[in-house]
Order: C-alpha cells, then structure tokens, then sequence
C-alpha cells in the first residue's frame, strides 16, 4: 500500500483517499455554520422521523422514481417535493413526500437547480400514479 500526507494535518493516509479526521473536522464546521438551523433541527426531530418511517412504510421501501421506470430500489430518503424553505406549512403533509433513493434524491436536487417546477410536477406525477396503481 502507498502512502503520502494529508495536506492539512500532515497524518500519513493511503494514497486516493481522504484524510478522515479532516474529513470529519470540515463536516462539523459546515454544520456549524449552516443558515437553515430551523430545517436541520426539524430533521433531527421525532416528529418528522416517525413520519418518514410511515412514508416509506407506505411506499414499500421503494423508491418510486426508480418504480416509475420499471426498477426496484429500496429508498433511503424521504424527500420534500416542496421544500421546506419554499413553504415551511407543508412540512409534514404526506402528499408532500416522496420515497427516493440516494442517487435518484441527488439527480432531482440537481434538477431542481434548472427546472425546478417542471421536476416537481413530474414528482408529483409520480406518486399520482402510484397511489392509482395500487388503489391508496
């Protein structure tokens, strides 16, 4: 194994990785200076956990953008079609939400930064289609 040195700490690390204690350092620093504290605060509640859990239990465990183009992915987000800092009321409203892998959530924040309506729309498409599919 080849090695060299973090940049920032001088710790020995293995060549093409990242330097975990930088990593973790620079990840707390983020977090302490984020703008949005009343969103990371709402995500770290019980509230919106257990909601996430039923949501996800609704959905099967799927992520239902992958289920709309024939595949089956387990889901690990429960994500916002509205976010929270466009309308902070719709929260916890169920037709709100949508079950989604880590990279389907990843492509849809990416897409919302160029077609952000149209992108919720097609969301919102989405679980229309569901819930006609399995009668909800």
């Amino acid at each position: 194994m080849i090695y060299t040195i973090c940049g920032k700490c001088g710790d020995k690390i293995k060549v093409g990785t990242k330097c975990e204690r930088c990593t973790k350092e620079t990840y707390r620093q983020y977090k302490h200076y984020r703008k949005d504290k009343r969103e990371q605060q709402f995500y770290a509640n019980n509230q919106w956990k257990t909601l996430s859990e039923i949501i996800k239990r609704r959905y099967l465990g799927m992520c239902l953008n992958c289920w709309d183009k024939g595949i089956i992915e387990m889901c690990t987000t429960t994500h916002h079609i509205v976010e929270l800092k466009e309308d902070w009321n719709r929260r916890l409203d169920k037709d709100n939400l949508i079950t989604l892998c880590s990279s389907c959530h990843q492509k849809i924040h990416n897409e919302y930064k160029n077609n952000k309506a149209i992108e919720q729309a097609r969301l919102r498409d989405i679980l229309k289609k569901y819930k006609e599919t399995y009668k909800l």
